[in-house]
């Protein structure tokens, strides 16, 4: 790992107001920014020669995409058993046939996600024991990093393929597989005199945004 990784790290601003329109009716409305600062991945493109596999052990090394020594593509030599000191090289990994690479190691793109957000709510209790709560999100969620949990259902924390090799950044940022800009959901509830509860639940949201990767 790099010696200088930073945590995970995500910022988050919300602002909201609520109100009383009668002494039934409450409505709110709340707007939320949040943006991703830090990810904590790996990059698997250390293959390059024997000073790259003397370095990690498998090609690969957890680093803060974009930032720091290991981000940035920046390796120091490294001494060999025979104690001739080689530089640190980078496959592109997308190509099986490429044999040893001989390029220095490429920086890979920053860890971008940032989630905007309005949200409109209203409470409506139309007496002692009927109740309704509906809420309405507009949301767009941009950027080339899913998280823990990418596009393709990869569940590695830290060590998802996302940043694997440079070549994989290209075209990334945009819509990210979470994106679903329109929500609105529906609660309702209903007491009968003889104690029995009714209850409902439903919702509309978006369709994930289509994915390509190739």
């Amino acid at each position: 790992a790099d010696p200088g990784l930073k945590a995970p790290t995500i910022e988050q601003l919300s602002a909201g107001f609520e109100t009383m329109v009668t002494d039934r009716l409450k409505v709110g409305v709340t707007a939320i920014s949040s943006r991703l600062l830090h990810a904590v991945e790996d990059r698997c493109d250390l293959q390059g020669n024997d000073a790259a596999f003397a370095f990690t052990g498998n090609g690969c090394v957890l680093m803060n995409p974009g930032e720091g020594s290991f981000g940035r593509g920046t390796f120091a030599p490294v001494t060999l058993a025979p104690g001739v000191t080689d530089e640190v090289l980078c496959t592109n990994g997308l190509n099986a046939q490429e044999g040893r690479a001989s390029v220095t190691c490429q920086p890979v793109a920053k860890a971008r996600r940032s989630y905007r957000a309005l949200a409109l709510t209203a409470e409506q209790r139309y007496s002692a024991g009927t109740y309704l709560l509906a809420s309405y999100v507009y949301s767009r969620l941009r950027g080339n990093y899913d998280g823990s949990y990418n596009e393709l259902g990869q569940a590695n924390p830290n060590t998802n393929f996302d940043f694997d090799y440079p070549g994989l950044l290209a075209h990334a940022s945009g819509r990210l597989a979470n994106d679903r800009p329109h929500q609105l959901k529906l609660t309702a509830f209903h007491a009968l005199p003889f104690g029995l509860s009714l209850g409902a639940n439903a919702y509309y949201r978006s369709g994930a945004p289509q994915d390509k990767l190739g």
